[in-house]
């Protein structure tokens, strides 16, 4: 068998942007569960909890548009270190502040902007950095799989804090832990990070004395605007806003519904919760496999969002009686929306960055990724609010808000998947004739 260039180098590689995003979504959820004692302790009331997320959540999508292009004109894996631990370094100064009972709300919503501006640079970087190592033709399986770090972030985040509250430990020391995790990667990264395979010694000599000598190195990136006119980015980009929002929907406000509407005991909120994240991960890698298989991504998706819509409705008809049966929604909808998300915020990323449309060596694949992921992220920022307010009427109008947003991607996922089809028939007709 012939032997996989760079082995060990792609693993390392794989490693730690995969810890990269797990650590900052790690801090994300171990925040989500806190947040009762910060607001007990600290005297907010849920309104400037919200204000502090949606802060958090603003800053970090406006973040990616500008990380993202920044990424493609600069080192990656600077960015992504600098990021990382300068949002660590953020999120302890909150701890730090709880110890001291400072409680001044504007404080406190200032350094979660700056959590989120930070944090903006991780996914674009690392996305580019997994990119440049594997090949485009293994991108669904591979990519897919390791987009997973998002709900391996959620569930560590979600154990470990669950974990020492039980113990009574307080909340500033839970989140003190997360952010020692995220700024230890963030080192690990400017030590020991590489944005891209050297194809022969001479190369690796120069970026191995590039990346000693000066961290910060300059590359021709391709200018923002012209990447929005890459094929499909727009569309890609506003159907992962309506899949975002989606996603983020389940996890920050199922926990409230099922209490809410059914009064669940809270073991098996949390646990439907995870089985969502485990349901999603299953997911990408298979349907990450499939569409490598097809050469397509765009078809895939479409049918996905299409059993996504259904399978929304089903939480909000399931009677109060037969409630088990949302673990089994939970499990369909993350093997579809869940997926959907991993793929379109990952994979198709790389697949645009790679595109043929760009000229000579311009790099493109963090730009992309800071586009689909920026857009993404104000769907989730602004979603969130609409969910909040149509919820506080009646939970009806919150799941039509989100089967509005799930028929949206779909329609906006029909125009890429008849050109993706017929650019894979094509490229099946010329293998034909050579």
């Amino acid at each position: 068998m012939k032997p996989i260039p760079h082995l060990h180098a792609r693993i390392w590689t794989f490693t730690i942007t995969y810890l990269a995003i797990a650590s900052r979504h790690t801090a994300i959820q171990s925040w989500s569960m806190v947040k009762p004692e910060v607001g007990a302790d600290l005297s907010m009331n849920s309104t400037w909890l919200g204000v502090m997320d949606f802060t958090f959540l603003l800053c970090y999508a406006t973040g990616n548009f500008i990380s993202g292009n920044l990424g493609d004109h600069t080192s990656l894996s600077a960015i992504t270190s600098i990021g990382i631990g300068l949002g660590g370094c953020a999120y302890f100064i909150n701890a730090l502040l709880g110890k001291l009972n400072f409680s001044n709300p504007w404080i406190f919503a200032i350094l979660f902007g700056l959590q989120g501006a930070f944090q903006s640079s991780a996914w674009p970087a690392s996305v580019a950095i997994m990119g440049n190592w594997f090949p485009r033709d293994k991108t669904g399986r591979i990519v897919g799989f390791w987009s997973s770090n998002t709900s391996v972030g959620h569930l560590l985040g979600a154990q470990m804090a669950g974990f020492l509250l039980v113990y009574g430990v307080s909340w500033e020391i839970i989140i003190s832990i997360s952010a020692t995790f995220m700024i230890c990667v963030g080192l690990m990264f400017w030590f020991y990070g590489k944005d891209r395979p050297p194809e022969h010694e001479a190369e690796e000599a120069l970026l191995s004395k590039s990346m000693t000598e000066n961290k910060i190195i300059f590359k021709n990136g391709i200018n923002f605007w012209k990447a929005w006119r890459l094929p499909g980015v727009l569309y890609y980009s506003l159907c992962y806003a309506c899949v975002k929002m989606l996603n983020y929907a389940i996890l920050m406000w199922l926990p409230y519904f099922l209490d809410d509407e059914y009064n669940i005991d809270k073991r098996y909120i949390g646990f439907m919760a995870n089985i969502y994240d485990i349901a999603s991960i299953v997911g990408a890698f298979g349907f990450g496999w499939l569409t490598d298989k097809l050469k397509a991504r765009g078809p895939t998706l479409c049918l996905i969002m299409l059993f996504s819509i259904p399978t929304i409705w089903c939480f909000h008809i399931v009677p109060h009686d037969l409630w088990y049966l949302i673990f089994g929604v939970c499990i369909l909808l993350g093997a579809l929306a869940g997926t959907a998300g991993h793929l379109i915020s990952a994979a198709v990323p790389i697949d645009i960055g790679k595109h043929e449309h760009l000229e000579g060596n311009e790099e493109a694949l963090a730009t992309v990724a800071g586009i689909v992921d920026g857009t993404g992220g104000l769907g989730a920022a602004f979603g969130q609010i609409l969910i909040g307010y149509l919820a506080s009427f009646d939970w009806m109008y919150a799941f039509v808000f989100m089967l509005i947003a799930a028929f949206i991607s779909l329609l906006l996922l029909i125009p890429i998947s008849i050109r993706e089809y017929k650019e894979a028939k094509l490229i099946k007709t010329n293998n034909k004739i050579v």
